[in-house]
Parts: C-alpha cells; sequence; structure tokens
C-alpha cells in the first residue's frame, strides 16, 4: 500500500527514477510506448516502471514516454552490485518513434561493446 510519504519520494526523484508501471502511464503515454513496442527489438522487455528496455551487462538501456513533455526519452543507466540505478550515462529525447527507436540500437551497439561483424 503507497503512503503520502512514498508518494512524495517519488515526486522528488529525477523523472527517470520515478515509478512508470502501466498502471501510472496515462491511456495516451501508454499508447506511444507501443508505438515503439511494435518494432520488437530483441531482448527487450517491459519494466517494472512500465519502461522498454534491456539490460547489457551492468547497463540498463530504455525508453519512456516523459510525462512532462510527451517526448520518448531514451536512457542508459549503470547499475550498481544491488542492480539500482548508479549513474546516467546518455539521455536523449526524441519526437519520433523510428528516431527513437535507432537511438536504442545504437546504444545497443555501443554498450555491447567489442562485438563486431
Amino acid at each position: 500500500m503507497s503512503t503520502a510519504a512514498d508518494s512524495q519520494l517519488e515526486s522528488s526523484l529525477p523523472i527517470f527514477l520515478r515509478p512508470l508501471s502501466p498502471a501510472l502511464l496515462c491511456k495516451e503515454e501508454e499508447q506511444e510506448l507501443e508505438k515503439i513496442k511494435e518494432y520488437k527489438l530483441p531482448g527487450f522487455y517491459t519494466d517494472g516502471r512500465g519502461a522498454y528496455g534491456i539490460v547489457i551487462g551492468l547497463v540498463y538501456i530504455c525508453c519512456f514516454v516523459n510525462s512532462e513533455d510527451g517526448m520518448y526519452d531514451v536512457t542508459a543507466d549503470t547499475l550498481d552490485d544491488a542492480g539500482d540505478f548508479a549513474l546516467n550515462l546518455d539521455w536523449e529525447s526524441y519526437d519520433q518513434p523510428k528516431d527513437t527507436v535507432q537511438c536504442l540500437r545504437r546504444l545497443v551497439k555501443k554498450y555491447a561493446g567489442g562485438i563486431k561483424k
């Protein structure tokens, strides 16, 4: 059960750390994120916050709809030993699904490291 203290804590967090569970996403944000999921990127999943992402080593790459401006935000963050966010490495915003997916693919290549054809 969520308390007023929990809500206050969540609202004080940076937007990429706030819960984005589907129950909390507005219908428009959920529909916008579906446009990204239609690309069926391999290995990507919807996390407990409602973001669409992938973990590569100790880097979590994800996309979510920013409730403040409606843009697709793409972030790459390191994870600490407990699996929590540690450091933001990249943060880019796009208004088109195609550009967003290109960014997600670029970051996957960047952080997959060393794998060359």
